[in-house]
């Protein structure tokens, strides 16, 4: 998992990690609008309780879709952001399907993606996310940009360790 790598790489580097909630789901269908409120508000009020903060951290799947809303992480976001002001660094990792929608990105400070299908980069890209974070906490801000393909790969042509897209992810 993200998570994982992340609180390796987060010790290593010296944060003290203030974990909030950690819940999971297979992806399958929507989200109840009462599911989608009791975590969300469990994580908002644990969120809440622990301000100050210096940097917030999440693990998110990326395409989470509600029977209230198509964008379920963008709302979520949007509520963290609510929470921890403009100022404070948030970033998140999320799965290499993820439809990463332009909410998502114009709220999270950075979206650090899994580059794998298989998934066997997940606690790789909670470390990558964790080194991110550590330098914004050093005054460094990166800059982001986000294209869209105007086409989605069927699931089963998505595996990275053969062609088609093996060699796009060597890069």
């Amino acid at each position: 998992m993200g998570i994982s790598g992340f609180i390796n790489e987060g010790s290593i580097c010296g944060h003290e990690l203030m974990p909030m909630l950690w819940c999971s789901a297979s992806p399958s269908s929507f989200v109840t609008f009462d599911a989608y409120e009791r975590v969300a508000s469990s994580m908002l009020d644990h969120l809440a309780n622990l301000m100050p903060l210096d940097a917030v951290y999440l693990d998110l799947h990326g395409a989470m879709v509600t029977d209230h809303q198509q964008d379920g992480e963008g709302e979520l976001l949007a509520r963290v952001r609510s929470v921890i002001g403009p100022d404070i660094p948030l970033v998140v990792s999320l799965d290499l399907h993820a439809n990463i929608t332009s909410r998502m990105f114009a709220t999270a400070d950075v979206l650090v993606g899994y580059r794998t299908y298989p998934h066997v980069d997940m606690a790789e890209t909670g470390r990558k996310a964790a080194k991110i974070l550590d330098k914004m906490l050093t005054g460094v801000r990166p800059s982001k940009a986000m294209f869209k393909f105007e086409f989605l790969i069927p699931l089963v042509w998505q595996c990275t360790l053969v062609e088609p897209v093996n060699p796009y992810i060597k890069n």
